[in-house]
């Protein structure tokens, strides 16, 4: 993402803002600026709040610490000076339930943000470009400083008095100056305020507003983004905060898309639209942290036991946690469903940064559509109803409430028995009721109809677009099945990073369409690129016994090369069942000890030497699965009685007496 100043803490810098000058002479007060040898007051009132921390709390020292602070108070007369005071961390302000300093810090502190607002609003409503321009200015920096780390809860006030100023700043950006509509936005986009009129008018300048005032728009939309998910990133816990938070960043997402979508219009300036694709890019990443993974499935009692009343109600508020996750996410993901055809047509702009963000934008949208289903399809339908609540509702709202709504493109579809929606993989859309017309918001239209667009990117010329291409089909599991073609032809990518991605796509649609994927797999078995040869050799154990037209490759590399890539091709055999049966005296060179000249002089150049243990234990474990069908391999076996490894002697053993069984 574009390095952004806004985020940047600068609390070092406060005293050093250029704004602050501007300011100070524009507001007509020129006190900073007419006797450069008097003492700071900023300075002073940072004194002020350090006297007598220590003393007791009698009548006399309150009644000083009053006076002193509404005096010192007095002499902060810029907006700037007004700034620093209320962002420095001596205040007392922590204290509640009768703690008397921190009610008169309170009060000072309240009388100074006042004024500060006063001013502030003033300066933007003055009409005049300087005071406007150097209050917005003001504003970012002062709320950045407020968000800096370190500044804790004492700037939090700050932050929110700060939110307030948004119909400000909105009206400001009508202003015929684009120089104080470019400073608006960046305010806009810093201060967290109220987000349907924020994004709203951040729109409006992304649409209408001259080429430069346009890009900073595009770059305050994404700094909302950024600004609310690193909040939410960094809050931990059962934090209320945390969940205000999660609901601020769906709602701000919600606005986002459109917004940021228009942006991505061909018409747009290339900044204007790589700014855009920052902004999806950042809220669909956001989008997959928010949803929940799977839960493990020893959480739940074992499949054909009756469940207990304790288990019926853990089990029972599990699928209540995931239907209100899909809930939360459903008005963001209607969004970006409803705005998909001008995502998808994003993916063949002509900037390769533009197709590698959106096609990231539709990986990320596919992840989170693909963990909802885990997460759902964790959690067992049963048999056994669990018992019903203390206070069950009525059956009418009931029904009324576990109904799948219409709409979510990005969402997966299904209902399980207790009404929460289930998808289990390959099974799309099987129990979700049919609508009564086709529309474009149907569960998992906003995928299918980025598909063509998608499968374009595969002949990208930019490396990194292709495999972002692969990337998005590899997620998309059953909508990806029309494009098997396409990705099969990727295999021969000149770009390995692709060609492994392409595979591992492949074998994750298994078994479909074997007569064209496993032939065409079959020579990356030989690649020259270990991963790639290993994620082949992977991909063609899922495809089972569909893989025997490469059971003689898959013999040809079981006995040379990578430890890894053989116990990958000896797994792939097994998946094939007995029609591998030809490979298995391959399998069996694993176990005989020779030299490496031997070997070579055998098996090739790449034999290597003698292959590791856990090899060797794979070998022997394959024949013993074999049977009778591995009998041409004991002599290789009955060698590995003698093995210098315990583990190899033990599955030695174990093949032996299944192959050998009278």
């Amino acid at each position: 993402m574009p390095y952004r100043r806004s985020l940047v803490p600068i609390a070092h810098r406060l005293a050093a803002w250029p704004a602050l000058a501007i300011f100070a002479a524009l507001c007509g007060n020129g006190h900073a600026l007419a006797d450069p040898l008097s003492r700071d007051p900023v300075t002073d009132f940072r004194q002020a709040l350090v006297q007598e921390k220590d003393t007791v709390k009698d009548k006399e020292a309150l009644r000083y610490r009053r006076e002193t602070l509404t005096r010192k108070a007095q002499a902060i007369a810029t907006p700037g000076e007004m700034s620093r005071v209320l962002l420095l961390q001596e205040w007392r302000v922590e204290g509640i339930g009768g703690d008397l300093i921190a009610d008169i810090d309170r009060e000072i502190r309240d009388s100074i943000t006042d004024r500060f607002i006063t001013s502030l609003k003033a300066a933007l409503a003055s009409g005049d470009s300087a005071r406007s321009q150097a209050a917005a200015e003001l504003i970012t920096e002062t709320v950045n400083a407020a968000r800096a780390p370190g500044t804790g809860l004492k700037a939090g006030f700050l932050r929110q008095r700060l939110a307030g100023l948004t119909p400000e700043l909105a009206r400001l950006t009508e202003s015929a100056d684009p120089i104080v509509q470019k400073f608006a936005a960046e305010a806009l986009g810093n201060i967290q305020g109220e987000p349907k009129l924020t994004i709203n008018t951040l729109e409006k300048l992304i649409k209408t507003a001259p080429p430069d005032v346009r890009r900073a728009a595009a770059d305050a939309l994404a700094n909302v983004i950024v600004v609310v998910a690193s909040q939410q990133k960094r809050a931990s816990g059962p934090d209320a905060n945390r969940f205000e938070l999660r609901k601020e960043l769906l709602t701000i997402g919600t606005y986002a898309v459109p917004a940021a979508e228009a942006g991505l219009a061909a018409s747009q300036p290339v900044e204007v639209r790589r700014l855009s694709a920052d902004a999806l890019q950042q809220l669909s990443s956001s989008v997959v942290d928010l949803t929940g993974e799977a839960n493990p499935a020893d959480k739940y009692p074992p499949p054909g036991r009756p469940w207990t009343t304790t288990e019926a109600q853990l089990v029972e508020a599990d699928r209540e946690d995931a239907a209100r996750e899909r809930e939360e996410l459903r008005p963001l993901l209607d969004s970006f469903g409803k705005e998909s055809a001008k995502l998808a047509a994003s993916t063949a702009d002509p900037d390769p940064y533009v197709r590698i963000q959106t096609r990231r934008v539709l990986e990320e949208l596919a992840v989170t559509r693909y963990r909802m289903k885990r997460r759902e399809a964790s959690i067992p339908r049963g048999e056994t109803v669990p018992p019903p609540k203390p206070d069950p509702k009525p059956i009418e709202k009931q029904e009324k409430s576990t109904l799948p709504k219409p709409g979510g493109a990005f969402l997966p579809s299904g209902v399980t028995p207790s009404g929460v929606p289930i998808l289990l993989v390959g099974r799309e859309g099987k129990n979700a009721p049919a609508p009564e017309k086709p529309s474009p918001e149907v569960p998992g239209a906003g995928l299918k109809q980025t598909l063509s667009e998608i499968v374009q990117g595969l002949k990208d010329p930019n490396v990194r677009a292709r495999l972002g291409a692969v990337e998005v089909l590899e997620t998309m599991d059953a909508d990806a099945v029309p494009a098997i073609p396409d990705l099969v032809g990727s295999l021969r990518d000149p770009d390995r990073f692709v060609r492994w991605a392409a595979v591992r796509a492949l074998g994750r649609l298994a078994p479909r369409s074997p007569d064209l994927v496993v032939p065409a797999i079959i020579p990356l078995l030989n690649d020259g690129d270990l991963d790639v040869e290993i994620a082949a050799a992977s991909s063609l154990e899922r495809f089972g016994p569909a893989s025997k037209p490469a059971v003689a490759a898959l013999g040809d590399r079981a006995s040379r090369g990578d430890s890894d890539l053989r116990v990958a091709v000896m797994k792939a055999l097994e998946a094939i069942g007995t029609d591998a049966a030809p490979a298995l005296p391959s399998v069996a060179r694993n176990l005989i000890a020779r030299t490496r000249e031997e070997r070579e002089k055998d098996i090739g150049p790449d034999a290597g030497a003698w292959p590791a243990p856990r090899t060797r234990v794979a070998a022997a474990e394959t024949l013993g699965h074999f049977g009778k069908l591995s009998i041409s391999t004991l002599p290789a076996l009955r060698q590995a009685l003698s093995d210098l490894d315990p583990e190899v002697r033990r599955a030695a053993s174990e093949a032996i007496l299944k192959i050998d069984r009278k």
